[in-house]
């Protein structure tokens, strides 16, 4: 009995102690207009092809890790619809930029 006594003490703590965190966490104007709380905010641009495929481009992760993808709408399965790493390198070499391009987006 002393055991759980002493347990729900502590869960009683944690859950203060996160609820009090979680206030003193504020959105601000900065932090909505910055990189980070535009993508937080941002839904995927989506774009039907005439063969019914959906094409999808996430801002949410990392600019390193965006890609356009293909979307299967029966099972909501996504893949890669380009390589992103080799459409930089030929855009670059298309293009030839006075700063090359690094990622896509």
């Amino acid at each position: 009995m002393r055991k759980i006594s002493t347990l729900s003490l502590l869960a009683t703590m944690a859950l203060a102690t996160g609820a009090a965190r979680a206030q003193e966490e504020r959105l601000s104007l900065d932090w909505a207009f910055s990189d980070e709380g535009k993508a937080a905010m941002s839904l995927p641009r989506s774009a039907w092809l005439e063969t019914g495929t959906l094409v999808i481009y996430d801002a949410r992760p990392e600019k390193s890790e965006r890609t356009l993808q293909t979307v299967d709408v029966s099972s909501g399965r996504r893949r890669d619809f380009v390589d992103a790493g080799k459409a930089v390198g030929q855009l670059n070499e298309i293009l030839e930029p006075d700063e090359p391009i690094e990622e896509l987006g």
